[in-house]
This record gives C-alpha cells, structure tokens and sequence, in this order.
C-alpha cells in the first residue's frame, strides 16, 4: 500500500472515531494503535509469530531471547571497557540502537547520538548513553563491538520485563479504561477487508502494560542520576513510547533525533488529526529535524499542544562532521574513496541505496549491465539488511555484471560516499536529503518519492524514473547537472557547538 494511501486511511479512522478520547491504565493508546497499523498497511505483510498458537509463538520468542542474552554476554565482556557506570550523576541521556552504528577508522559510531554526545563533552556535560540491540523486524539483535565512546547495554533489562509480562499477566481494571467507539472501529476496519490482523483490546492492554513497565525501570534510572534532558532514536516502538511516558512523568523535555524520511505523510510525525488536551503521553516534546520541511509537518497539528510536542530544527549534526575536508576522518575516508575510485576505472559513480523493502528492480539491474563502459555502481545494503550482502552480490555475478561494489559501498560510512558519488538512485529513502546536502542529484524509482521529496522535485535535485528507459535518461540529465549543482554546494554549515547551545537556550 502507497504511504498517500495510509495516510488517507489513518485520517479517516481519525475523523470517524474519538481516538482521542481511548484511554488504557492513564495512557491515551492512539499513538501505539496508529504506529502499528501504519506498519501492517505499508508493509502489507502479517506478523508470522500471530499466525500461531500461543504456545509456539512464546516458545519461538523463548528462543530468541536466550540466543540474544548469550550476544549480551558476548558482548559485554568483548567490549568490556566501553561498558558505562549507571551510578553516577549526568546531565543529558540518550536511547539509542546499535544499529545505528557505523565502522569509523575500526570503532562503531553512533552515526545520529555520537556528534550530540561529542558537542555535549566539548561543552564539559556529562552524558550517558543507554543502548538497545533490537534487531529492525526481526526478532535477532546485533551488537557492533567495538563501540566508538561506551554506553550501557539495556536489551537484556527490557527483555526481562517482557518475559515477566507474558508469565504474570494481571487481569484487566476496566475501570482504567474508556474506549467509547472502539467496537464500532474495529468492525470498520472488519468491514474493509484491508488483509491485516486487527487490533484488539487484549493486545493493547498487553502493549500498555509494557509501555508501563519499561517506563518505570527508565524511571529508576532518571531518580539515580538526574538528567536535565534526554535525546532518542526512533521514538515509535514501545521502548521509545515507554521512554518519552518516563520523561512526561518525571519532568523531562524528550527529544527524538530525526533519523530518516519525516514529513507530513509518515505517520509517526505529520497529520497528527486529533490530540487530547495534554498532547499524547507516549510522543516526545521535542522532534529535532533536519530542515524546515519536517519541522512544518508537526507546526501543522502542533498549534493547540505546542507545549507538548513542538519542532526544532537542528539539521543532521553528523553530516556536518563531514564538511571540513580538513579533518583527519574525512582525510582519511577520501583517500579509500578515491582508491576505490581509481580501482574501478570508470569515469562516472552511482550511489544505489538499497530499500529495506524490496529487492534490486529490473530497471536498476539492466542499467547497471547497459552502463558498464562509463558507470562504476556502488551498491549499498540497508543496515537492517545486511545479512542479504552475500546474496545481493552473488545474484550480480550471476548476471554477468562486473561493474559493481557492495561492501565497500555498505561498510565505508555513507557521507564519504556522497562526498565523491555522481548520482543518487534510490526508491525513496531520506538519504535523498543527505545527497542534497553535498550536491550529489538523485533519482527516485518508486512513486511514494513524490510524495517526500516535492522539494528536490521543484528544484531538480530529484527527478523520477520508473521503467528502463526512464532510469537511463534520468542518470544522464543528472549527470549533466551535477558541476552546476556542485558550484552552488552551500557554504559550510554551522558549527555543532553553536546549534547544541541555540536548542539547550530553548529548553530552559
């Protein structure tokens, strides 16, 4: 399903039903029905674990856990001395995931919290970082070891307390409930035959409960040490809805740290149609976004709760990094780009970023075979995929294609990347925005780019190409783009310094 065809769907329900008003155990669950339905309606698929008994879907779960408890206690001990002390007083905390790590000069950096946590300790504020190992839809957790600054594994907590949810289950107080036209909503979504499995009282009561639960141990932790405010990724889980009720509960400005696609037609953040007086327990007070366009999306439903949930642009701290070609990283990552460069001697580079959903499309494999005099292809697997780089490579050598790079073009950290790519060619990923940002054009095969991207649409930095022919007459009009759209590459940004300290002036 189309993300304008979600979004169309989501608001309906919003206009239809008082899903402002549906209350479990304090906690207004709107937010966790919307957020999960969006996923069930754009992925298209079901959960594989809920097509079986509830014995076998424990058991499975059962498995994993220990499997991933044994990958903690790898972990901790082979990265022993980047294990952080919980027991000490900061001022800023973050939640974050491993897999947002990337290998830089053989250490993993936290590519969105690592350049707020570098601003933070110039500035003498002691941070702490808390780090989550989810895998992204899946139920096996990654750990990149070894880590760039420490932090303090959490997954093996938070998986505790979902066991301890599942065996002790405590019969439901209605009186904690009001969902007046939650039966008539479930039979609409019935009556439209959309595919999914719908939700039900008694996932959500579950789903509120660790919501509950997880938001009393970050609880715990903010009494010991006493945060002034706490930056996250990915706020829409339950570990991130947990983490924004512990703050909304204890008095803390909540900041999610933009991490891909925003914008008014993710569900996460634009078109938020109805919105209790408070705002919504689970969403956090701030969403640091990267330019003015996000940021528009939640001033258009922030108006009546701004002092709950309102906008800061900040831009992406950690492209910012790579603007000083003076600094030894980026010295460094030219010179392997370069060498890798000089290796495939071709004269022009394309950056292919593969989408999480679907695989290399037609049009992409015939023009990467059709190119292989001029075009040296760089293709990049999704970090929540890259346990398909071997297959992605193999099936290329099956096509007689030579004109290719994946693992370099995966492992190397993507700004040194688009530092020296001609073109971007991508489904519709935010990584449009980071081409944008050094210069690099792009083109987008799947129709949901238009509705993300009007922007570079309007100013010809996106163009869209969705068959053969298409695909190959859009790589050459950006190509003939791109030395104008390099000499008019904006001036250097501002530092990060300056940014940490205009957003700390806004929270106190």
């Amino acid at each position: 399903m189309k993300y304008s065809e979600v979004v169309c769907i989501i608001k309906e329900i919003e206009n239809k039903f008082p899903v402002d008003k549906w209350v479990i155990d304090k906690i207004h669950i709107w937010p966790i029905i919307r957020i999960e339905l969006q996923f069930k309606f754009y992925f298209s698929k079901v959960d594989k674990l809920k097509n079986n008994i509830k014995l076998i879907r424990y058991a499975i779960t059962a498995i994993h856990m220990l499997a991933n408890f044994l990958k903690y206690i790898y972990a901790y001990f082979a990265d022993f001395r980047r294990n952080d002390n919980i027991n000490k007083p900061v001022d800023i905390v973050f939640l974050t995931h491993s897999l947002y790590r990337t290998l830089l000069n053989g250490l993993y950096y936290d590519r969105l919290c690592g350049p707020f946590i570098d601003a933070f300790q110039d500035m003498n504020i002691k941070t702490l970082t808390l780090e989550a190992a989810e895998g992204l839809g899946d139920l096996s957790y990654r750990y990149r070891l070894p880590r760039y600054k420490p932090s303090i594994f959490i997954q093996h907590r938070l998986d505790y307390l979902k066991i301890k949810n599942i065996l002790f289950r405590e019969k439901p107080n209605l009186e904690n409930e009001k969902l007046e036209g939650f039966s008539n909503f479930i039979t609409y979504l019935q009556s439209k035959s959309y595919g999914i499995i719908n939700p039900s009282i008694e996932d959500l009561r579950h789903q509120v409960k660790m919501i509950l639960e997880i938001s009393g141990y970050f609880k715990k932790i903010f009494t010991k040490i006493k945060p002034s405010a706490v930056f996250m990724t990915n706020y829409y889980s339950l570990m991130g809805f947990a983490f924004n009720l512990a703050c909304r509960q204890t008095n803390l400005p909540s900041v999610d740290i933009q991490h891909g696609i925003a914008g008014e037609y993710h569900c996460a953040y634009g078109q938020w149609n109805k919105i209790p007086e408070g705002g919504y327990e689970v969403l956090p007070s701030v969403f640091w976004c990267w330019n003015d366009e996000e940021a528009n999306a939640v001033l258009k439903w922030n108006k009546n709760v701004s002092n709950f949930h309102r906008p800061f642009v900040g831009g992406d701290l950690w492209l910012n990094l790579w603007k000083n070609p003076d600094s030894h990283i980026v010295k460094y990552y030219d010179n392997q780009v370069l060498q890798m460069k000089s290796n495939s001697n071709k004269p022009f580079f394309i950056l292919y970023t593969f989408n999480i959903l679907h695989g290399i499309p037609e049009s992409v494999i015939n023009a990467i075979r059709l190119s292989s005099g001029s075009f040296h292809w760089w293709i990049r697997i999704h970090y929540g995929q890259l346990d398909k780089r071997r297959a992605v490579i193999n099936f290329l050598k099956r096509q007689n294609i030579t004109n290719f790079e994946v693992d370099l073009a995966t492992d190397l950290p993507l700004p040194a990347l688009l530092r020296h790519a001609d073109v971007h060619i991508t489904d519709f990923s935010s990584i449009v925005i980071e081409a944008e940002y050094f210069s690099v054009p792009s083109i987008f095969i799947h129709e949901d780019g238009a509705l993300f991207f009007s922007k570079q649409i309007a100013s010809g930095m996106i163009v869209a190409a969705y068959n053969n022919d298409e695909l190959l007459r859009a790589i050459e009009l950006q190509l003939s783009k791109k030395n104008e759209m390099r000499q008019l590459e904006r001036k250097s940004p501002v530092d990060n310094l300056d940014i940490i300290k205009e957003f700390l002036a806004t929270i106190k």
